[in-house]
């Protein structure tokens, strides 16, 4: 999936820039996005920490990496991973936003994997279990 990239005017904390994958992300247009505020598109953050953590990364320049969700046109949210950044000395904020629905499935593809492996590792010991007490009752009884 595509990644949103807004530019935010720290000052109107308006969006003025918004690239496609921003668009495709929230169903709005690149120009309806401009001149829209973040939090008009933020629904698990509180409106006043988003401002203060992008208050933060205006004057001290260090980025931040959150996890929240973007509403979407339609209404329905997207979680993404998030970070807010400032270009070195730029009078603007960069905020990008990944969609961690393919973190998340791969995630999930992974943790099926580790249980599979697992349970196969649970049968390879009880399958050489059952091997060694057969060797050893046919040994044994001869």
């Amino acid at each position: 999936m595509a990644e949103a990239i807004c530019f935010v005017d720290p000052d109107s904390w308006q969006i003025v820039y918004a690239n496609r994958g921003a668009a495709t992300i929230t169903g709005y247009t690149a120009d309806e996005l401009i001149g829209k505020s973040p939090l008009e598109l933020t629904s698990d953050i509180a409106p006043e920490a988003l401002r203060a953590a992008m208050a933060s990364v205006m004057s001290t320049g260090t980025p931040l990496e959150a996890e929240g969700a973007i509403r979407c046109r339609d209404g329905s949210l997207t979680p993404v991973d998030v970070l807010i950044d400032r270009p070195d000395d730029a009078h603007i904020l960069v905020l990008t936003a990944r969609p961690t629905i393919d973190r998340r499935a791969a995630e999930a593809r992974e943790r099926e994997a580790n249980e599979l492996r697992a349970r196969m590792a649970d049968r390879d010991r009880i399958a050489s279990d059952l091997h060694d007490t057969v060797i050893q009752e046919l040994f044994g009884a001869g």
